[in-house]
């Protein structure tokens, strides 16, 4: 369905467990890859990625102009952006890949900066 690898996570939050995975395609991008989003859960706290090509976007980048505090870093070699919000009591992490044409966004309710890198990096270092 898509030109790129689906990246799915290695590395899991203890107690966390996938509980949805759909594919998605905006009427604006007809034509290019569909955007591939899995969502997991705890039960009580839930986190979702959503890989897309480079280029593309969707509603949860566009939810990235609502974060208070953003800061951009490289890690193992990847660019990551990691941006967080006291008001919508929410966190968020993208990591572009452009060598492979995509990119991964984690938008959590509770998971700690260094734990969403540990699930993004298990998609993108395989």
């Amino acid at each position: 369905m898509v030109s790129y690898l689906i990246a799915k996570p290695s590395y899991i939050p203890n107690g966390y467990k996938q509980v949805n995975e759909s594919f998605y395609l905006a009427e604006k991008d007809m034509g290019e890859d569909p955007t591939v989003e899995l969502e997991y859960s705890n039960g009580e706290a839930s986190f979702s990625t959503s890989q897309q090509g480079i280029a593309q976007t969707n509603d949860l980048e566009y939810l990235w102009r609502n974060f208070e505090e953003s800061e951009s870093y490289s890690l193992h070699g990847f660019e990551f952006v990691y941006v967080k919000s006291e008001k919508m009591n929410a966190t968020g992490m993208r990591v572009a890949v452009p060598e492979k044409g995509y990119k991964i966004t984690l938008i959590a309710d509770k998971l700690s900066k260094e734990e969403m890198e540990k699930v993004l990096l298990s998609m993108v270092e395989k």
